[in-house]
């Protein structure tokens, strides 16, 4: 049923902003950052230099076995941790 299909869409985005979050932590660039959430801004804010950004992509292909091209680098699928959750669920489906 459809209530079931977004119920777990919801979960994989949650789940997806949880794995994000967990790995930008573990980077020196994002640590000084403090507490993430799905609203913290990525590229704007200069959470990540560009080795992160790189470590990102690399960790979010490997991850979640999916393909990002440079059409992709969008303030709409990198503005947020929440966006980005989004573009990986979009992806991988």
């Amino acid at each position: 049923s459809w209530i079931f299909e977004r119920t777990m869409r919801d979960t994989m985005k949650t789940d997806t902003e949880a794995s994000i979050i967990a790995f930008l932590s573990s980077l020196p660039s994002a640590a000084a950052a403090g507490p993430m959430t799905p609203d913290t801004a990525i590229l704007s804010s200069g959470l990540l230099d560009s080795l992160g950004i790189l470590e990102l992509t690399t960790f979010l292909a490997d991850t979640f076995a999916i393909e990002i091209g440079d059409e992709d680098f969008t303030t709409a699928n990198f503005g947020t941790i929440g966006d980005l959750a989004g573009f990986v669920c979009r992806k991988r489906t």
